[in-house]
């Protein structure tokens, strides 16, 4: 995994998990979930609770939105918000960022001497 998927993955788990223990109250669930296959990372950060207050989002939604930012600078997809049972944060990350190279384009060819 790049080294910006990886931070950008460790942001939304952080700022996920700061949500929850900010708004589920003291009954509250998280679970974090990572799958990934060859080409991407589903990260999930769901927050369950019965008392769960409706409000979430880091200072009043602005660190999950910044995270929406920095997930579609890695060609990433984000998306937040309620669910029946609370509310879940949930990242799908590149495994490798593609580069501006095209893929079939030739591999440079070495000088012979």
């Amino acid at each position: 995994m790049s080294p910006d998927s990886r931070r950008v993955a460790l942001q939304v788990i952080r700022a996920g998990l700061v949500d929850a223990f900010t708004h589920a109250g003291s009954d509250g669930r998280v679970h974090l979930r990572l799958a990934w296959g060859p080409t991407e990372l589903d990260l999930r950060v769901h927050t369950f609770s019965g008392h769960c207050s409706g409000r979430h989002g880091v200072d009043g939604g602005r660190a999950l939105d910044g995270l929406e930012r920095q997930v579609t600078a890695v060609r990433g997809r984000y998306s937040t918000g309620p669910t029946e049972a609370g509310f879940l944060t949930r990242a799908w990350l590149p495994i490798c960022v593609p580069t501006n190279r095209s893929s079939s384009a030739a591999p440079p060819m070495a000088l012979a001497g």
